[in-house]
């Protein structure tokens, strides 16, 4: 596997993250649809990190981009849009090795029908004050989203949570430059 992508966000994209985190958590809570993970704001703004993360490391291979997380109304469609269509997971890096690489059982078929790929990142300075300081996000790799749904369904995550998914190893992540 080839190396992982590390984006530095600055302060201000920290800011944006947090503010698309505050309308995506509104939206989904004036739908009153049931997530498939937590519905709250870190787990938005985490997301939302790894959205920018990945929108920034496609625009400096000079690849053209369009965004539609930047659109917090928009649930049924891909997070960005490049060579491929794209979901953007995204995890604290504490709870990396535990929760990472996750897709609940029954998300598989919306992402299918909205995704060609899976990029998997992690986040490390979300607990900060958004919007004072940088935050890292690593983007360690891609998966295609059957590849997901053949992977078994385990009990994944801490002790005291634990859920079923699909989890995949992280050596079976795809590299970032066959992306």
């Amino acid at each position: 596997m080839a190396e992982v992508a590390v984006v530095t966000l600055s302060p201000e994209e920290v800011a944006e993250a947090a503010s698309l985190a505050e309308a995506a958590l509104a939206y989904w809570q004036s739908t009153g649809r049931r997530g498939h993970y937590s519905n709250n704001f870190n787990s938005h703004f985490v997301g939302k990190l790894g959205e920018l993360a990945v929108e920034a490391w496609v625009q400096s291979l000079g690849t053209w981009v369009a965004s539609p997380f930047r659109d917090v109304r928009v649930l049924d469609t891909e997070d960005i849009t490049a060579a491929k269509r794209l979901e953007v997971k995204s995890w604290d890096e504490p709870g990396w090795a535990a929760w990472g690489r996750c897709v609940r059982p029954n998300q598989v078929d919306a992402l299918a029908a909205k995704a060609d790929a899976i990029v998997w990142c992690s986040v490390d300075g979300a607990k900060e004050q958004p919007g004072t300081v940088p935050v890292s996000v690593t983007i360690h790799g891609w998966s295609t989203v059957d590849y997901v749904r053949a992977c078994p369904i385990t009990l994944t995550g801490p002790g005291y949570r634990r859920l079923e998914n699909h989890q995949i190893d992280v050596g079976d992540m795809r590299s970032l430059d066959e992306l």
